[in-house]
């Protein structure tokens, strides 16, 4: 069976998928016990060497998984990720080698562990001046007020994009545009003048009336228990806050975690060894 053959293009195609979904090494395609499995399976056919999947079917397969990933993006509005968060261990530890402390990171709490809160309150005591002086650096004590003007300024952006919608849908074609402008009486300076005006963005737009209103009530109501589900909320709410449900879609897409990235997406399976020096 020869490698153009349609059989052998889905049987090469299903291998690296397996290889790429299972974390396998390159190095499967020849392995003895793999290799008789695809002779009892199909004996016509050949399997491909190690070099030949790494150069050429690896990239197709990359190439096909970004493209379809691209056109998911390009039918979102928004999307949300998981970045590393090593960030914030090396500000506490600059600030431990500031104020002379040792280097420690904090302990958490896990449930499946024995004595895990009380190393979790004995961390948190013995860091208590770094955690303060991380606080006071890194976090405002205006919380609220900075709040409600992030979620005033992102309803200001939705309504002039949703204005900005409903005006190109509801414009008129460019001739019909035209034809009025010539059989207009006013002079072609005022024309000008007005485009010009209508181009120039305005330094601060008040919130349209509805999402004004819908802020006021939403910020105006007791807040939910802790324990509730943010997104239960926003789904029997969303008819009451039309747009504020919009935001709370886009931002409560990922859930906060307090796995550590490296533990979350662990590469233990991913260790370079003899067989996956590729």
């Amino acid at each position: 069976m020869s490698r153009d053959n349609p059989r052998a293009v889905k049987i090469t195609q299903a291998i690296i998928e397996y290889i790429a979904l299972s974390d396998q090494p390159l190095s499967e395609v020849e392995n003895v016990g793999f290799l008789r499995l695809l002779h009892v399976l199909e004996p016509r056919y050949d399997a491909p060497s190690r070099r030949y999947m790494t150069d050429t079917e690896l990239p197709k397969l990359h190439d096909s998984v970004k493209k379809h990933i691209h056109s998911l993006l390009q039918a979102s509005s928004a999307f949300s990720f998981t970045t590393d968060i090593w960030t914030t261990y090396s500000r506490l530890e600059d600030i431990q080698g500031q104020l002379n402390q040792p280097i420690k990171r904090l302990q958490q709490d896990v449930q499946t562990r024995w004595n895990s809160t009380y190393y979790m309150l004995q961390s948190l005591i013995e860091q208590k001046r770094v955690l303060g002086v991380y606080k006071d650096r890194y976090f405002s004590n205006n919380t609220a007020p900075e709040a409600k003007l992030h979620l005033k300024q992102e309803l200001q952006m939705m309504s002039r994009a949703e204005a900005e919608e409903s005006r190109a849908e509801t414009a008129e074609p460019p001739a019909k545009l035209f034809l009025k402008a010539q059989a207009s009486t006013s002079s072609s300076l005022d024309t000008v003048f007005e485009e010009i005006a209508k181009e120039q963005p305005q330094a601060a737009q008040p919130l349209a009336a509805g999402a004004a209103i819908e802020l006021d009530t939403y910020l105006g109501e007791a807040p939910s228990p802790r324990e509730d589900s943010p997104l239960k909320y926003w789904g029997v709410n969303k008819i009451r806050f039309p747009t504020l449900a919009k935001m709370a879609q886009k931002y409560l897409s990922a859930p906060c975690s307090s796995v550590e990235s490296e533990r979350l997406f662990s590469s233990v399976s991913h260790i370079i060894d003899e067989n996956r020096n590729s």
